[in-house]
């Protein structure tokens, strides 16, 4: 986000409970919140908000504290702004990787629709589509296998994570600082990665529905 610096955004969270501290641009995984730079963000007083690994419901409620401290000192969006979501990948298997994929795609018209046109297909360098490649997912006999075919970060599903921090991540949501947004997201990608555990979409026009609550389904239909 940007319109607020580094040092006072750190000092508002902790104000609010939150352990927050600014730092350079880094890759490190803390156990604190930071703020760091990202030249790849336009605007006055840029920064990237950084969480610790968080979990279950108080990992949710920490992301709520954090968006009413953002939202209260007017931190903005704009298209160079994305929204990054990890999930621990230590132990997953690499048929549930290769489900992720495939589903991921199955249903990315679909995502593209509740998210803003800079976000859609392969409008954004930074989020690429992760259709087209299905063959050469279902041949991969590794997780590693699976991450040279894409063989850079900047795909809406992004395995390079994987070889840097054991994680999956997910890139393709816009920038927000709106909780009812993020933790919608970080619902539906859960959902998402636990369905794929033992199941790969193979119908031409499967329905959200088939892994999300209801009012995950309904907070979609309204976005779109």
């Amino acid at each position: 986000a940007y319109g607020i610096t580094r040092a006072v955004l750190a000092q508002k969270l902790r104000n609010a409970g939150i352990e927050c501290y600014t730092e350079g641009y880094n890759h490190n995984t803390r156990n604190h919140w930071k703020v760091v730079t990202d030249g790849s963000l336009n605007g006055q007083d840029c920064f990237e908000l950084v969480s610790p690994i968080l979990e279950g419901e108080s990992g949710i409620e920490q992301v709520r504290k954090v968006c009413e401290v953002l939202e209260a000192n007017h931190a903005k969006i704009n298209k160079s702004c994305g929204l990054h979501i990890h999930f621990d990948a230590t132990n997953i298997e690499t048929k549930q990787v290769k489900n992720i994929l495939l589903n991921y795609g199955a249903y990315e018209d679909q995502i593209d629709n509740f998210l803003p046109l800079s976000r859609r297909g392969n409008q954004n360098t930074y989020c690429k589509s992760v259709k087209g490649k299905e063959q050469q997912i279902k041949s991969a006999t590794t997780i590693n296998k699976l991450a040279s075919i894409f063989s850079s970060r900047y795909y809406k599903v992004n395995l390079q994570s994987y070889i840097r921090h054991n994680t999956i991540e997910f890139r393709q949501h816009s920038g927000t600082v709106e909780f009812e947004k993020i933790s919608n997201w970080i619902l539906f990608l859960h959902n998402l990665v636990e369905y794929s555990v033992n199941k790969e979409v193979t119908v031409s026009d499967p329905k959200l529905s088939d892994f999300n609550q209801e009012h995950i389904v309904n907070y979609i239909v309204r976005r779109q």
